[in-house]
Order: C-alpha cells, then sequence, then structure tokens
C-alpha cells in the first residue's frame, strides 16, 4: 500500500511539473537594452507562431539626456516569406519624459506570425530602451 501511494504521489508530482513547463507562453525580455542617440532606428523582430489569446509588447524607454522624440511603429507580417512586405499595426509617438516610460501595444489576437518594434528617434537625445513581450496560448 506504501509503495502505491508514493508511485501515485511521484505521478501527481510529475503532472503538475509538466504543467507548470508550458512552453506555448512567454513573458520577458526579448533583447538587451540598447542606447539611442539622437536621431537612430533600431529593430526588434519576433515570431509569435499559433493561435494566441493576446499578445503585449512593452517598450520600456528611459531618458538619459537632452529632448525626446521619435515614433515606435509595431508592424506584422501574415507569413514566413521574406518578400512579404510588412504591415504596421500602430504607431506611437515618443514623449519627453523624466526617467522612464512605459508604451503598451495591446493585440487580442495574433494577425501575424512575425512582429516587429521600429524605434525611430530624431533631434538631440540619449535613450534606452528595453523591448518586452507577453504572450499566452
Amino acid at each position: 500500500m506504501k509503495k502505491l501511494l508514493l508511485l501515485t504521489a511521484l505521478f501527481v508530482g510529475f503532472a503538475f511539473t509538466v504543467n507548470a513547463q508550458n512552453t506555448s507562453d512567454f513573458s520577458g525580455l526579448l533583447k538587451t537594452a540598447v542606447t539611442m542617440t539622437n536621431a537612430q532606428v533600431d529593430s526588434t523582430v519576433v515570431a509569435i507562431g499559433g493561435s494566441r489569446s493576446a499578445i503585449t509588447f512593452n517598450v520600456q524607454l528611459t531618458k538619459v539626456s537632452g529632448t525626446t522624440a521619435g515614433t515606435i511603429v509595431l508592424m506584422y507580417k501574415t507569413t514566413n516569406r521574406a518578400d512579404e512586405a510588412w504591415l504596421t499595426h500602430t504607431t506611437m509617438a515618443l514623449t519627453d519624459q523624466a526617467g522612464t516610460k512605459g508604451y503598451d501595444f495591446k493585440l487580442v489576437n495574433n494577425p501575424g506570425v512575425r512582429y516587429k518594434l521600429l524605434l525611430t528617434t530624431s533631434g538631440t537625445s540619449v535613450n534606452t530602451y528595453r523591448p518586452f513581450a507577453v504572450y499566452r496560448k
């Protein structure tokens, strides 16, 4: 009887471990911090395959000096073909701020299989940005 209880406990523990390691969900930093000086362009591309109930991209922009200006554009592709043009989903203007400001792009579904965050700074400023993503199956 003790062996049966031990075997059952091990099986239940293993089942919980497998469910906790669901690789279809993601939450985290997409790449290390990037410092943008004056007028520059940087992009972050991520592939998110399969059906998703929600996707959120967050860009944390930290002002180091100067006056922050420019745009962040969320773009997507509906296929993985190299010749497919990027489609614009949302464009946000950067605003001058002290410290760190977050810019959120919330999608209620995933129209694409590849996404690009395109950050373009203008004027005379130094900013550091970090792009994040969160999605669930």
